[in-house]
């Protein structure tokens, strides 16, 4: 469930990328749309990516915590 999690947040962020391309550029007055509606998608992918990257660590911590005692591994 985390890894559909993972990719929703993923296909999330690009398709912010894709509606508003100077995303990561400075917000100006003027763009097709509002500064307002430029300036939350930024929070938005911001949001997305440091959740992917806590579900990358949580990935992590529990491939480190699972340990393999078992001597024939199937």
């Amino acid at each position: 469930m985390l890894t559909v999690l993972h990719a929703a947040l993923h296909v999330t962020e690009q398709a912010l990328r894709d509606e508003h391309p100077l995303i990561d550029g400075p917000v100006l007055v003027g763009q097709h749309h509002a500064p307002f509606v430029v300036a939350t998608a930024k929070l938005i992918v911001g949001r997305c990516a440091e959740l992917r990257e806590l579900l990358d660590a949580y990935d992590r911590a529990v491939d480190d915590a699972v340990t393999d005692d078992d001597p024939i591994p199937f």
